[in-house]
């Protein structure tokens, strides 16, 4: 059984989303605030679940300062939830390493498709799946195998969608992707919603690769999406 960790400080959403996923066959821990998860981390712990539920508007410590925390030990999904609906707040939660974005108030079918989608896309890339994609892509000196991607050979850090992400660029090298196709495909948003997800991961791969000294580049194509190049031909 999947175990689903709920960290919220609303005493009534915390019981009722945990029905809701009890009901859908998932283990729900919950937590009102980061506490726990944090002192696990600094024992050294793994997070101990599959998936996180977190509430970006936690009294003790915020959800942003919870979430760099669990980034830097853990590349478990997270799924943000908040109250906040607009756009800068949604784009920080992405920029600071969430997997998805939900606001309140919760609607449990949505909620459970966005779990679902990211608990798949987690056991996705952990497995492999030879029928349907190569278990390896190659470009340049950035290799991504079963469940992981390595640049001249050493591991780069990545969460499930970063790297489902990746996997998608280094599938279509050198072609130059529709904002709109990246968001039908890659989080199966239809056409003509309205979404800074792709951009805001998007620029959250490229913060990853250049540093770890990839010899391709994600390019901004203005106005349509986005290219991931090859490293140029010495001539």
């Amino acid at each position: 059984m999947q175990r689903i960790l709920y960290i919220e400080d609303d005493d009534s959403l915390r019981g009722a989303v945990r029905l809701v996923l009890e009901n859908a066959g998932y283990e729900a821990v919950t937590q009102p605030d980061g506490t726990q998860l944090l002192e696990a981390l600094f024992r050294g712990e793994e997070v101990g679940c599959h998936l996180i539920l977190l509430d970006m508007g936690l009294p003790k410590m915020n959800g942003t300062a919870l979430l760099l925390r669990v980034r830097e030990r853990s590349c478990v999904p997270v799924l943000a939830l908040s109250g906040q609906d607009d756009e800068l707040s949604v784009i920080d939660a992405l920029a600071h390493g969430c997997d998805d974005y939900l606001t309140k108030p919760v609607r449990p079918a949505l909620l459970l498709a966005k779990v679902a989608a990211l608990l798949r896309r987690a056991r996705f890339e952990g497995e492999g799946d030879g029928a349907k994609r190569p278990r390896v892509l190659e470009l340049g000196n950035v290799r991504c195998g079963k469940g992981e991607c390595r640049i001249d050979g050493l591991p780069v850090a990545l969460t499930p969608t970063e790297l489902e992400l990746l996997r998608y660029y280094l599938a279509r090298p050198d072609k130059t992707v529709p904002r709109s196709q990246l968001l039908l495909d890659v989080w199966g948003l239809p056409d003509g919603v309205e979404s800074r997800t792709a951009d805001e991961m998007t620029r959250r791969l490229r913060r990853k690769l250049e540093p770890a000294g990839a010899s391709v580049s994600l390019r901004s194509v203005w106005g349509v999406g986005y290219r991931l190049e090859g490293p140029c031909e010495e001539t």
